[in-house]
């Protein structure tokens, strides 16, 4: 069979809806594994701003950490929720710090896994619009981000944000602004008195190769764009890797993609390869990740966006 067959039939094996089997087969996996647990709480002076805190964590396997995620305080207002694995822990955590109201970017497990819980406790749930539609719909996920994370715990939110909103964070006021492209409810929270940007999963690292099955790589780089253009930008509070300076990182993650990623896509392809023969070429197929996800982390997706995105 010919490789842009091959391509075409991958594509749309791992487009294909999680099934409920997958679902419930997932956590069932994840609940027999003997996960460990690590947490680390920090404060983000380094990044000048010493008002803001963080809580960093991740399941470990046999002594080896799995992909961690952050949520952040401000006064009374935590940023995202993290996943449901650390929900005891995260409730703590809220409550030792006076935590009254939950901010979430998007509605992925590992950012919005403890709402419930938090809501339960107390705290006011603040959601984008499109993140409690889809928090609604409570679609199945599959196995791998159950063992990753957790199965998530949902709540309907007290509050809807859209873009342009304002949004209490502490004792300041921060401005949603949607950003598409991981997700497509993501949406960064800019407090512009203190140049403090909570981007979610806008920024994760300048260069990943991977990326999800639902992602659309032209527009993370449009709203990668669009969030280095906020005025008096300053340190970027994101998920995984806080960054010391956010213009700086979404320059470098624009950049990359622009200069190493996407005109060598877009020239492979007017070189008639197919989607699968141009992601073995120009990026770091894995096999292992491919298998894994079941093919829901893969370059591929990265190269279908690209190809058939908007420039």
């Amino acid at each position: 069979m010919a490789a842009r067959q091959l391509s075409s039939l991958f594509l749309r094996a791992v487009a294909r809806p999680v099934s409920a089997r997958m679902d419930k087969t997932g956590s069932a996996i994840a609940s027999a594994l003997p996960f460990g647990k690590a947490w680390r709480e920090s404060n983000m002076a380094w990044l000048g701003a010493d008002e803001v805190n963080r809580a960093a964590f991740s399941k470990t396997l046999f002594g080896t950490p799995l992909m961690g995620v952050g949520v952040y305080v401000v006064g009374d207002t935590m940023v995202d929720s993290g996943f449901s694995f650390f929900e005891s822990e995260v409730v703590s955590y809220a409550q030792k710090l006076g935590v009254k109201r939950v901010v979430l970017t998007h509605f992925h497990e590992d950012h919005s896994g403890n709402v419930k819980a938090l809501q339960n406790a107390g705290c006011e749930v603040v959601a984008p619009r499109l993140t409690a539609k889809m928090m609604e719909e409570h679609l199945p996920i599959h196995p791998y981000r159950h063992i990753t994370w957790s199965t998530p715990h949902f709540c309907t939110p007290d509050t809807i944000v859209d873009e342009g909103d304002e949004v209490k964070i502490g004792n300041y006021t921060a401005v949603a602004h949607s950003c598409p492209g991981h997700s497509h409810d993501q949406m960064a929270y800019f407090v512009e008195e203190k140049g403090w940007l909570f981007a979610g999963d806008a920024y994760v690292h300048a260069k990943v190769p991977v990326a999800l099955v639902v992602e659309d790589y032209i527009k993370t780089l449009h709203s990668c764009k669009k969030l280095a253009a906020l005025p008096g930008l300053g340190p970027l509070f994101c998920a995984h890797r806080p960054q010391p300076d956010a213009v700086e990182a979404f320059g470098k993650k624009t950049e990359y993609k622009k200069d190493e990623y996407v005109s060598r896509v877009r020239a492979l392809h007017q070189q008639g390869l197919s989607e699968l023969e141009i992601a073995m070429k120009a990026t770091s197929f894995s096999p292992f990740m491919w298998a894994y996800t079941l093919g829901d982390v893969t370059p591929v997706s990265i190269v279908y966006s690209i190809i058939h995105g908007k420039p």
